[in-house]
């Protein structure tokens, strides 16, 4: 039973049983004048006690090494630790799952290379992803890869998370904290203007040990990845740093005010979803923020209907408050397409992105 019992009860169980013994040694002495010569039993409790103690030390260390050897260069150490701790196996089987995935990438970065030493921008990328790294690890995230200036992370694998979306958000608010702390330090290595785009989705994805006889990674794959990546895209043409899906959103438990940007169409994709831009947290909404979002609900909620005069009042009203917000100038110039080419309700009111 030992090998398969907890540590503390691999102890208590035997003591249990020694004190178990002498009680017993006693009462058939006194009682019985019966003599009981248990030291061979003694001995061998003691014997399988220590072999138990050692074969699980040593199961525990070799199965900690193999989980570090096959997902350290993906997790944090805490959390192989506690995937050491689970009695659940893991492995890089391929299988299909919830998650959510994030990508993320700096703005105009070929411009910025294309000035730089080699030597410099190895330290520039070097000092950009350490800290990035370190809030995707200390969310409980698994790194992905890394592709030029390029991140790509996941939630809810290796170990299961009911949380990924939610974890996944406060991960990109972070990263875009951190980028603005580091506009200064980058300023000495010629870097001027530094800023990133982050794009979020959640869903069903395949993940496993993927690639060829010559290298494999551990990675996800599927339409909820190719999303992702087109909401990192989309964050340029929107003047936004940050975009998640309607999925996303869902599950992230109400804990996210978000502004709602569009219903669109992205390429590759047939069905068209809602994106959104985080804002904040919940807690951290001001007077101000629900103001503007009442507005837009109302702005948005006319342009559905293709009431074109009311929709254009508000969103030039809101262009006027917000004026170096694109989104706003976006949907001025749209109504005003759409009205022209004579588009009345009912219509779909989707967006078709044809680029990626």
């Amino acid at each position: 039973m030992l090998p398969f019992l907890p540590v503390w009860l691999t102890i208590l169980l035997p003591i249990g049983t020694i004190v178990g013994l002498f009680y017993l040694h006693d009462w058939l002495w006194d009682y019985e004048f019966i003599y009981l010569n248990f030291f061979t039993v003694l001995m061998n409790i003691v014997n399988v006690t220590f072999i138990a103690l050692m074969y699980g030390f040593l199961f525990e260390t070799r199965k900690r090494s193999q989980l570090k050897h096959m997902f350290g260069q993906y997790i944090p150490a805490e959390q192989v630790e506690k995937m050491s701790e689970s009695t659940k196996s893991y492995g890089f089987e391929g299988e299909s799952r919830e998650m959510s995935v994030l990508f993320a990438d700096i703005r105009n970065f070929t411009s910025i290379s294309e000035n730089m030493d080699p030597t410099v921008l190895k330290k520039f990328l070097n000092e950009y992803f350490t800290p990035m790294t370190k809030s995707i690890f200390e969310h409980s995230g698994t790194i992905d890869k890394y592709v030029g200036d390029m991140i790509m992370a996941f939630w809810g694998a290796p170990m299961e998370n009911p949380h990924h979306a939610l974890l996944a958000v406060k991960t990109g608010f972070e990263m875009l904290k951190i980028t603005d702390g580091l506009k200064e330090q980058f300023v000495s290595l010629g870097v001027t203007d530094l800023h990133i785009g982050v794009g979020i989705n959640s869903g069903k994805m395949n993940v496993g040990d993927m690639g060829s006889e010559y290298r494999r990674s551990y990675t996800v794959l599927g339409d909820s990845v190719n999303l992702s990546s087109r909401l990192e895209s989309s964050t340029k043409f929107y003047g936004v740093s940050f975009i998640i899906s309607e999925n996303t959103l869902k599950q992230c438990e109400g804990e996210i005010i978000c502004r709602h940007l569009d219903k669109v169409k992205v390429k590759g994709k047939h069905e068209a979803i809602n994106i959104y831009e985080p804002i904040c947290l919940q807690s951290d909404i001001t007077q101000e923020i629900k103001d503007e979002l009442g507005l837009l609900t109302e702005a948005q909620h006319s342009y559905y209907q293709a009431q074109w005069d009311e929709a254009l009042r508000i969103f030039e009203e809101l262009h006027l408050k917000y004026p170096t917000r694109i989104l706003y100038a976006l949907y001025i110039n749209r109504i005003q397409e759409l009205r022209a080419n004579g588009v009345t309700a009912p219509w779909d009111g989707c967006f078709v992105r044809s680029e990626k």
